[in-house]
């Protein structure tokens, strides 16, 4: 029985390492694309104004760049905003626990990519007998069932004035088992 709750306890240090990476992955990949596009219209940019306006091959250098640009400064923004919202999501929002029933893993073969998704139902109160279900957001690694399985608890925070608006806390529950 300790060998199971240590392996637990190892497991869900390891999915905590896992889901603190990909997010880094997430925040450097839109801060890289920020950064290098920026780097690349500005040198495009300053050899059109220092070898004239004639280099026309430049302008298609300042047009393509414009792309990632245009995706790492809209996913940086995006970061920022989903910061605001989680900081006043946990300020204002109710926080509530469901109870999980299912963990989905789920392998595309069309972009060989692959997923984890945690699904849980609220646990007492008003959205009990509702038929809500909550979907965490896509995991990149599989949770083995000795860290989370169904009869989990896991936290969910939800809006007061409409249940579609939630976040469930991943992060939370892996501490969870880690502490228990």
């Amino acid at each position: 029985m300790a060998a199971k709750i240590q392996r637990s306890k190892s497991g869900a240090w390891r999915l905590l390492f896992k889901y603190k990476l990909q997010k880094l992955r997430w925040k450097f990949k839109q801060v890289f694309l920020l950064c290098l596009g920026s780097a690349m219209i500005y040198w495009a940019w300053m050899k059109l104004y220092l070898h004239g306006l004639d280099l026309y091959l430049l302008y298609w250098v300042v047009w393509i760049w414009l792309i990632p640009f245009w995706y790492g400064l809209k996913w940086v923004f995006q970061m920022l905003t989903w910061w605001i919202l989680k900081s006043a999501l946990l300020r204002s929002w109710a926080k509530m626990d469901a109870v999980i029933y299912k963990i989905e893993y789920i392998e595309s073969w069309s972009t060989y990519q692959k997923w984890t998704f945690i699904f849980a139902r609220p646990k007492g109160g008003i959205l009990e007998g509702m038929g809500v279900i909550f979907k965490s957001e896509r995991l990149s690694f599989s949770i083995p069932p000795e860290v989370l399985k169904p009869w989990d608890l896991i936290t969910v925070y939800v809006s007061k004035s409409n249940s579609s608006n939630y976040w469930m806390d991943v992060k939370d529950a892996l501490y969870r088992v880690i502490e228990s």
